[in-house]
């Protein structure tokens, strides 16, 4: 397994294409598969580019245009990812799992036109038109594109067109899909805490009943003597005179130290 930063050449595509909208120095490309089925694909889910196996040898995707379609499609996805987080990871794989199922070409173009919504269109919808975007900046015609990439390919002027403010609609719809997706799990998780309390609270009330069938007593604290803060003296003068004094005398004398102790303190 080889991972590596991007080269110098990949890093000016990539910024030529994207301007500071991505952050490169962030990036990486791997030739380690990221998924079982991947042998034909390359994924990017997040910053790092799980080339396909038949690109996984080539040292720089700047170097041939083919090359550097494919590395203007993979960075769309880094993009996706630093802009929206696991949410675009998360859409991807539905689309990409409507794919496998035949549902829906996640990656077909035949329907995009100039009145689509950038922001509306599948992650690889966008990543694609990112792609014949900078094949058409390299002076290629429609047809010259879709003989290196094939499928259904939109003129120049269409794709110019949507992909003018792609940056502004994405940010835009990221955000409201965020808003959306947040106030979603906060409504969930208000709704599961509901429901865990619900359970929680009544066996929780039962084993308190079971443990502590008298309620909650406070400790009784017993008054402190007020000779307390001399018995240590007090104990010390009864030993001083354990073998010299009786029964009586011991009394005495202790009722002596007592009084001694009062006036002190009075």
């Amino acid at each position: 397994m080889v991972t590596r930063h991007l080269t110098d050449g990949e890093k000016d595509l990539v910024t030529n294409a994207y301007g500071n909208n991505i952050d490169v120095e962030k990036l990486r490309i791997t030739n380690e598969d990221i998924v079982p089925f991947q042998k034909n694909y390359s994924v990017t889910p997040f910053n790092t580019i799980h080339l396909a196996d038949a690109l996984a040898s080539t040292p720089d995707l700047s170097v041939k245009d083919v090359t550097q379609a494919h590395l203007i499609h993979e960075s769309w996805h880094a993009y996706e990812w630093q802009t929206q987080g696991f949410g675009t990871v998360i859409k991807s794989i539905v689309e990409q799992i409507g794919d496998l199922l035949g549902l829906r070409n996640a990656y077909d173009l035949t329907e995009v036109s100039a009145s689509s919504d950038f922001s509306s269109l599948s992650n690889e919808q966008q990543a694609r038109l990112m792609e014949v975007r900078h094949l058409y900046s390299t002076g290629l015609t429609q047809e010259e594109v879709i003989a290196k990439i094939g499928g259904v390919i939109p003129p120049q002027s269409i794709v110019d067109a949507l992909t003018a403010t792609a940056f502004e609609q994405f940010t835009q719809n990221a955000t409201t899909q965020i808003g959306t997706i947040g106030g979603a799990l906060k409504a969930a998780g208000e709704a599961i805490g509901g429901v865990l309390g619900s359970v929680f609270d009544p066996v929780a009330s039962a084993l308190d009943a079971i443990f502590h069938p008298n309620g909650y007593q406070k400790k009784q604290v017993e008054p402190t003597s007020k000779y307390s803060a001399s018995n240590k003296s007090l104990e010390k003068a009864d030993k001083n005179k354990d073998g010299k004094l009786d029964g009586h005398e011991k009394d005495d004398f202790r009722a002596h130290e007592e009084e001694r102790f009062d006036k002190q303190r009075a």
